[in-house]
Parts: C-alpha cells; sequence; structure tokens
C-alpha cells in the first residue's frame, strides 16, 4: 500500500467513527495530511443524505437528519472540542483553570448553551438555503455542506501553524500536534483550492462570492487566532474542534448573503 492510501486510511481513522484500521507502523502526527479529503467525504455523504430526504421531507428534516450525519461520522469529535472551548473560556479565569476545565468530561452550561446555539444557527441557515433556488447540479445546501466540512477543517489545520500548544501533558494529543511540515500544509491548502474551485464550478458560483468566502474565513481566522491568543496562549485540541465549527456556519453564512436575492 503506497504511502498516500496509509496516510488517508490514517486520517479516516483519527477524524471519523467509520471503521478503518489504523495502518500499521505510520506514526500519528501524519493523520492531518488528507483531512481536507476527510472532510470532502462527509461532506459529500451529508450532501446526499440532504438530497435524498429533501425529496421526502420539509427542508428543516432533511437538514437535521444531514447534520445527524455528520455528528455519527465523526462522534461529535469537533462537537465536544465546541463545548469544552466554551466551558473553559466561560468556566475560567486562569489559563490554568481553563485547560483544567477543557479536560474536564463533564458538560457544563457554557458548553451546553454553545453545542445549542451552534446547532441552531447551523439549522437556520441551512434551511435558508434550502429555500433559495437551485443553483447549477442542485440545492446551495449541498454545496454549503460539503464546502463547510471541507473548508474549516483546513481552517483548523491552519492553526497549527500559527500558534504553540499548550496542554503538552496530554500525551496522546501531543501526538498530534504542532506545525505540519511545510510540504504537508501545502498539500492541504492546494486540496482544498481544488474542492472549493470545482464545487464552485459545479454549482455555478461567481468569483465575488468565492472571494467572499476567502475573505470571510480569513478575517474569522484573524480574530480567532487573537482570541487564543489572549484566554490560552495558544491551542489546544478542543479549540481546533471550535475553529471547525465556527468556520463552518461562517462558510454557511457568507453563502446565504451571497446567494440570496
Amino acid at each position: 500500500m503506497t504511502l498516500f492510501w496509509r496516510q488517508l486510511r490514517a486520517a479516516i481513522s483519527f477524524y471519523t467513527r467509520l471503521p478503518v484500521k489504523w495502518p500499521e507502523g505510520l506514526p500519528l502526527s501524519q493523520v492531518h495530511r488528507h483531512v481536507v479529503w476527510v472532510g470532502l467525504g462527509i461532506g459529500l455523504t451529508t450532501a446526499a443524505v440532504y438530497g435524498l430526504a429533501a425529496d421526502l421531507w420539509m427542508p428543516t428534516v432533511a437538514v437535521v437528519l444531514a447534520l445527524i450525519t455528520g455528528v455519527l461520522m465523526t462522534g461529535g469529535l469537533h462537537e465536544d472540542g465546541l463545548a469544552d472551548t466554551c466551558d473553559g473560556f466561560g468556566g475560567g479565569w486562569q489559563v490554568t483553570d481553563k485547560l483544567r476545565i477543557m479536560k474536564d468530561s463533564a458538560l457544563g452550561t457554557y458548553g451546553g448553551l454553545g453545542l445549542i446555539l451552534m446547532l441552531v444557527l447551523q439549522t437556520v441557515t441551512l434551511t435558508a438555503l434550502a429555500a433559495l433556488p437551485l443553483t447549477g447540479i442542485g440545492s446551495p445546501v449541498m454545496a454549503a455542506l460539503i464546502l463547510g466540512h471541507v473548508l474549516s477543517r483546513a481552517l483548523a489545520v491552519s492553526f497549527m501553524q500559527s500558534l504553540p500548544y499548550v496542554r503538552l501533558h496530554d500525551s496522546r494529543v501531543q501526538a498530534v500536534t504542532g506545525a505540519l511540515p511545510k510540504a504537508d500544509f501545502r498539500w492541504v491548502v492546494g486540496s482544498a483550492m481544488v474542492v472549493v474551485a470545482v464545487i464552485c464550478w459545479l454549482f455555478d458560483f461567481s468569483a465575488m462570492l468565492l472571494l467572499a468566502l476567502l475573505i470571510g474565513l480569513g478575517g474569522w481566522r484573524q480574530l480567532f487566532c487573537a482570541i487564543l491568543r489572549r484566554q490560552l496562549g495558544g491551542y489546544t485540541g478542543d479549540t481546533l474542534g471550535a475553529v471547525q465549527q465556527t468556520a463552518t456556519v461562517i462558510v454557511y453564512l457568507v453563502l446565504l448573503a451571497g446567494l440570496m436575492p
């Protein structure tokens, strides 16, 4: 088996609950190189679920089923990170307090509120997209699901290039943290751009909409980096989950604003 397929299997095994066996002898540090393709697989699956469900039920039901599919595929990995981040930032005053709270598996008030508000915002935004006319080969909801899963994961990995990791005592996470080799990071960015270009072409999105997506995500990246520096002095695995979740909503909101008549 080639290194490409071994690394892809590792990424699927780490980022999802799919029954894919970890490649023997592959270091845990190589899971991020193909995160975009994992996101594409999840995005295509959730888009397919939405497309099938939309033919049977009202759009809101189809949207919720698509979101449930994404959570089932990942085991709520990123949602868990969002909840822990909300609990830590909301309940802790010192950095050590925030890290301790984030490590606690119990769900607190801030985490519960964060999850509820995030899921509500995703549902409402995607349902609003469902009310818009078809674009290109299908519903803009399908494009949003694919782009959201792809771009949010690429953006999360980019934080590892800009910030230090701040919870080194967690050995399992430590093995998959730290800046990617330059070649791997270029591959992540290049893969994301290829997927985005193809989706924008298939769904007949304008260059201005693509530019708005990049500006929106770039602006959010700068803001969230500043927040993490202020709150923790760096990032943790949980905050990368929060990045993924919030970036997904940014994609949905930008598409909704750009496609509304």
